[in-house]
């Protein structure tokens, strides 16, 4: 019994005994990277030339194993597939490894390299990531706000801008919103990274933030959130108050960036949503809001070499997480996720792709007087009306 992918290119054996029988071919697709949506299967019968359409790849193998000899996987394109999914990988061993990642110069026919990372490759890694960021812009003496969280990307990021021969460590000025309460959890393991440097982390608290906010009532904002928003997780206003937390001490230092650890899937994933909504991305790395000025260093670097700067504080971020509710949230990022699985390199490739639109298009956020800050210029006015009667509660 054969199991034949036949394109216009040539024929490729699968090999279906990687899995269990009861799986189905579309599990068997997967496994081989096939696009099983633009697939159609073919059985030849036993004693017979003539090819049967098989309505769905829901089939488990093992039932088509008894009623046929052969399957075709017919995809519905003649492009080169090989080029894609078959393209040889090479393995880059290292000593006590703590993640590894998959890279692809597509376009060339080099081979895909599964590259292994020990900590102090990933630090390296993220140390010349933002090394090649600081190449883009103009650094001068002025304080430079970084956001901290006591998470892998910030705490990473802090160590890489303070290790930089560009920026004194005096010129650091660490920042630590507070509020959501699994968020806040961090605190200590942000405390401890900024004492590594000789920092001290500088907080802005529930109550400060309320103020930024524009509300008046208690500073139990999180809280009131959720009852406005009931379908609506934290991170949406977590995410704001960062930036108004981060551009408030900017303003207040006359720091020249603010400064936040969002890495590839980040980027990814916003510039994803934004296109979900028929909206062109945001300009990055470096995007202005509210004549303050954001650096995004991290906008290339994978997240899990980030985490293995400090496996630990990593965990510990993790364990400390709520669940998120939102849909479109999980989708953009699940995407921005599936890029790198399904096809390593198109990551960096379709970031590169966002970046030069969002250049193209220049879209920025606009001030609202209504909101006491800059948000997207088609806000609803029902929404805005929403958000006027959550900032007067108690």
């Amino acid at each position: 019994m054969t199991f034949v992918f036949r394109t216009a290119h040539g024929d490729y054996q699968l090999d279906p005994t990687v899995l269990d029988g009861e799986a189905d071919v579309e599990m068997l697709l997967k496994v081989e990277g096939i696009p099983s949506s633009s697939t159609s299967l073919y059985g030849k019968r036993h004693h017979s030339e003539a090819l049967q359409l098989i309505g769905t790849s829901r089939r488990s193998i093992n039932s088509l194993i008894s009623s046929f000899d052969e399957i075709l996987i017919r995809p519905d394109r003649n492009i080169d597939y090989a080029s894609i999914i078959g393209r040889e990988t090479t393995i880059a061993t290292t000593e006590e490894p703590v993640a590894s990642y998959n890279f692809v110069s597509h376009g060339s026919d080099a081979p895909s390299v599964n590259k292994e990372f020990s900590q102090a490759e990933c630090r390296d890694f993220v140390a010349k990531n933002v090394c090649d960021f600081l190449d883009k812009i103009t650094v001068d003496e002025r304080p430079i706000v970084v956001g901290v969280s006591g998470g892998g990307d910030s705490n990473t990021l802090l160590h890489a801008l303070a290790a930089d021969s560009r920026i004194s460590v005096s010129q650091l000025v660490p920042v630590m919103m507070l509020g959501i309460p699994d968020w806040d959890r961090g605190v200590d393991r942000a405390r401890e990274i900024c004492a590594d440097l000789g920092l001290e982390l500088r907080i802005v608290d529930r109550s400060q933030v309320n103020k930024l906010l524009g509300r008046s009532g208690s500073d139990d904002w999180p809280s009131a959130f959720e009852a406005h928003y009931p379908d609506t997780d934290l991170e949406v206003i977590g995410t704001l108050a960062v930036r108004l937390a981060l551009s408030h001490v900017a303003r207040d230092v006359g720091a020249q960036a603010a400064v936040t650890g969002l890495n590839i899937e980040d980027l990814l994933s916003e510039c994803l949503l934004s296109v979900f909504r028929g909206r062109p991305p945001l300009p990055f790395p470096v995007r202005t809001i509210d004549g303050v000025d954001i650096w995004y260093p991290l906008y290339r670097t994978p997240k899990r070499l980030i985490d293995g700067c400090n496996p630990k504080f990593s965990l510990q971020n993790y364990d400390d997480r709520y669940p998120s509710v939102l849909y479109w949230r999980a989708l953009s990022y699940y995407s921005a996720q599936q890029l790198a699985t399904n096809v390593p390199g198109l990551e960096f490739v379709l970031l590169d792709g966002f970046q030069a639109l969002a250049t193209a298009t220049k879209r920025t956020p606009v001030f609202s007087e209504s909101l006491g800050f800059s948000a997207a210029s088609d806000l609803a006015d029902e929404n805005i009306a929403k958000w006027q009667t959550f900032l007067a509660s108690q």
